[in-house]
Parts: structure tokens; sequence; C-alpha cells
């Protein structure tokens, strides 16, 4: 009749400090991963693509520029996300015991009604 215990973590036999810590070293290497990468193909297309067709040496600059331009609009759209996953976009509100109060609603409130 005992009911086994129900797991706090989203990873099975993990406890859930373990799992909050693994979730931040993979939040770091996703943000990692989309700073590098833009950087790291663009500079190594530029130089082999100066390299190949024998263009000015000039052009990895820009290829180097693009690659910064792609990594800054890669990190918008990721920290967009973040911001959309876990930020309050519901600022006008608080939240007590699951029950939504409006902070405005006790200037309406008429106390010669009693």
């Amino acid at each position: 009749m005992n009911e086994p215990p129900k797991a706090t973590s989203t990873t099975p036999n993990t406890p859930p400090s373990l799992a909050r810590g693994l979730r931040a070293y993979a939040m770091v290497g996703q943000l990692g991963f989309v700073v590098a990468t833009p950087l790291l193909v663009f500079m190594w297309g530029g130089n082999w693509v100066v390299a190949t067709f024998g263009l000015d040496p000039a052009m990895k600059n820009t290829f180097a520029l693009i690659g910064v331009v792609v990594m800054l609009a890669s990190l918008v759209a990721f920290f967009g996300r973040l911001i959309a996953v876990y930020g309050n976009t519901d600022k006008d509100k608080r939240y007590y015991s699951r029950k939504e109060v409006d902070l405005d609603d006790d200037y309406d409130y008429d106390y010669d009604d009693d």
C-alpha cells in the first residue's frame, strides 16, 4: 500500500541540485556555442575564400566583421528566448498564494459603503 516517493527532478535518479547545476552548465555551453561558432566559421571561411580565389587579404576583415554581426544577432536571439522563458513580463501584478492580485484595486475600493 505504500506509494513510491515522487521524483522532484526531471532527470531520473538525479538529485534536484545536480539537475539544476547541469542546466546551468548546459546554458553556458549554449552561450559559448552561440558566440564561438559564427566567429570561427566566418573567419575560417574568409581565410579559405581569400586563399582559394586569390583575393585581397583585407577581405578577411570583411568576413570577420560578418561573423561578429552574425554572432551579435545570435546573442540577441538567444537572450530573447531566455527572457521569454524565464523572464517576468507581467510587471503590474503580484502573485500571492496562487491568487492573482491587481495592485491597483485597492485605490478603487470605496470605504464609505460599510
